[in-house]
Formats: C-alpha cells, sequence, structure tokens
C-alpha cells in the first residue's frame, strides 16, 4: 500500500467514526465480532458476503474468496487473505455496512434475511468412486497427462505465464464433468502417477468446492504412503484459500519487487518437524529445488508473519 493510500484509507476510517458514532481506538482489541455484523449481505453490483466469526465469504460473479479474521481493533478488521494480511474499515448504521479497503475502495451493503447459496461454502458433492472398463481408465490417463504436461510447459516459460488462464479454466471445466461421472480420480483405480497430476491440475484450479472435496480422498491415498508432497501442497492451498495460513511451506509468491517468498507458515519453527512426518525433507530443499524451478536461481525466503491466525 502506498503513502497516499494509506492517507486516504485512514481519512476515510475517520469519516467511519465521525458518522456512525462508533470507535477506532487501536487499543480496543476483541477476538469476536460485533454480533450486528455477522450474517448476509449485498451489495448493490451482487458482491456478497457471508460474515461469520472467524471468517468472511465473498463472492462477486464467479470469484470466491475466503478471508480469515485475524483480529479486530475497534472498527478495524484485520483479514488473511490467501495468506498475505489485509485490512477493512467497518461501519454498520442499521441494515447497511460500510467497508473501505486499504485501497480506499468504499462499498456499501444491505443486509439480508437468508444466506445466498453463493456464499455457503461447502464441498463440491462428489459420486462414491466404481469400477470402470480399462480402456476408459486408459482414455482418462491419457487425457490428465496431457493436460498436466501442458501446464508444467506453460509454467516452467515465464514468457508464456499469461496463457495459463485459459487453461486453468479449461482445466476445471473437465475436472468438474469427469469427477461428477466417475468420482475422485483415486491412485486405486487409476495409479499414482494419475491421481497426484489430477490433485495438481486440480490444485490449480484454485475452485475451493472443489479442492475441498478432494483433500481428504488426496490425504487418504498419500499422506502417509510414500507420496506426502501431493498431498502437502493440496493441503496448503485449501488452507490459504480458507483465509488461513499454510503447514508445510509448499505455497510461493513474489512480491512487487520480484522477490520470491514462502507464504505465511502456521508454525516456522515446527515445518521441518511436519514435513518429515509426511516423508519429506527439510523446508530448506524445497526452496533451493524451486527457486531453480521457477525464479531463476533467486533466493525464496522465509518471512516470519505476526498473528493469531
Amino acid at each position: 500500500m502506498t503513502r497516499g493510500s494509506r492517507n486516504l484509507y485512514a481519512l476515510l476510517l475517520l469519516l467511519f467514526v465521525c458518522s456512525c458514532g462508533v470507535t477506532a481506538d487501536s487499543a480496543e482489541v476483541e477476538n469476536t465480532l460485533p454480533q450486528g455484523w455477522l450474517g448476509a449481505w449485498q451489495a448493490k453490483d451482487s458482491v456478497y458476503l457471508n460474515i461469520q466469526a472467524d471468517r468472511i465469504v465473498e463472492r462477486a460473479g464467479k470469484e470466491l474468496i475466503v478471508r480469515g479474521v485475524i483480529r479486530r481493533a475497534g472498527n478495524l478488521l484485520i483479514l488473511r487473505n490467501q495468506g498475505l494480511k489485509e485490512e477493512w474499515a467497518v461501519a454498520q448504521t442499521g441494515s447497511v455496512l460500510r467497508i473501505a479497503d486499504e485501497d480506499g475502495t468504499v462499498r456499501s451493503f444491505q443486509r439480508l434475511d437468508q444466506i445466498p447459496s453463493q456464499v455457503l461454502l461447502e464441498p463440491l458433492r462428489l459420486p462414491p468412486s466404481y469400477p470402470l472398463h480399462v480402456e476408459r481408465i486408459w482414455a482418462i490417463q491419457a487425457e490428465i497427462e496431457a493436460r498436466f504436461q501442458k501446464e508444467q510447459e506453460i509454467l516452467q516459460d515465464p514468457a508464456r505465464r499469461e496463457d495459463f488462464g485459459p487453461v486453468r479454466q479449461e482445466n476445471l471445466a473437465f475436472l468438474r464433468q469427469l469427477l461428477a461421472e466417475v468420482g475422485w480420480i483415486d491412485r486405486d483405480r487409476f495409479g499414482v502417477k494419475t491421481s497426484i497430476q489430477g490433485a495438481l491440475i486440480a490444485k490449480h484450479t484454485n475452485d475451493l468446492p472443489l479442492l475441498m472435496a478432494i483433500l481428504p480422498q488426496v490425504e487418504k491415498d498419500f499422506k502417509l504412503a510414500g507420496k506426502g508432497q501431493a498431498y502437502a501442497i493440496l493441503y496448503d492451498a485449501v488452507q490459504l484459500e480458507l483465509g488461513r495460513k499454510q503447514r508445510y511451506g509448499t505455497q510461493v509468491q513474489e512480491d512487487a519487487a520480484g522477490q520470491p517468498f514462502v507464504l505465511p507458515l502456521e508454525d516456522p519453527q515446527r515445518v521441518d518437524y511436519y514435513l518429515r512426518r509426511i516423508g519429506l525433507p527439510p523446508l530448506a530443499n524445497y526452496q533451493t529445488k524451486i527457486s531453480h524451478a521457477l525464479y531463476e536461481g533467486k533466493v525464496v525466503k522465509v518471512r516470519y508473519d505476526e498473528g493469531s491466525q
């Protein structure tokens, strides 16, 4: 956030305080949100919020965003979105909720009587697995292999990163249709390789209901079966999508200066212990590997993050 946007954000927060008769005293730190904030809200542009005690679910068109609530200081909310912190200034006047974010954008929401389906956070429903004809299994294996290799070619070529969005959407549509037909791509029917590739393709879709649905299946297949990396990657991705911190350190991002860093860890002091329990080497090994694979040898740093969530 630039100095100008910080000043605007501070001004907006002050205006909220003056107009709504509420306090933003930074000394007032609460672990719970005001009862009046909880529930469903809708903006005029059909953006929906579902404010819960520990998280805020937002739906804007097809995009679903979950922010974890870290703490509240008066009207200031400290949130976690994709591992990174955000600040919202929130003010309520009757059935209207106004929110100013760090960029200076102010949005107004009207209270809803019921929580709409758009912001109900539920796993995708998958049918149980059943035996398939061997030719059908071969066809699925070949299709997933081709889609996985295409993704990897794009991800490893910085010049092609813009191609990834359309490929991701195609793969999401493919996976949703396939899983609705055959259930999860489990290792018993499709083999270890295809199951792992399917999990990684799913991870790249960022489709939270889909990821929530398959995580227990991937845990069952791989957490303690010598393929812990696939489970760790998916587990961390789901935690970040849910507004939490990651456990194993598999998710890395670049900052504005192009410096890669490990997104916040739930317990940096115990991360190597968690990795060891699922048969994986220390985090430093992964940092070195991903540095050369994706970031042209730039050092991938661990940034220690304060906050309770």
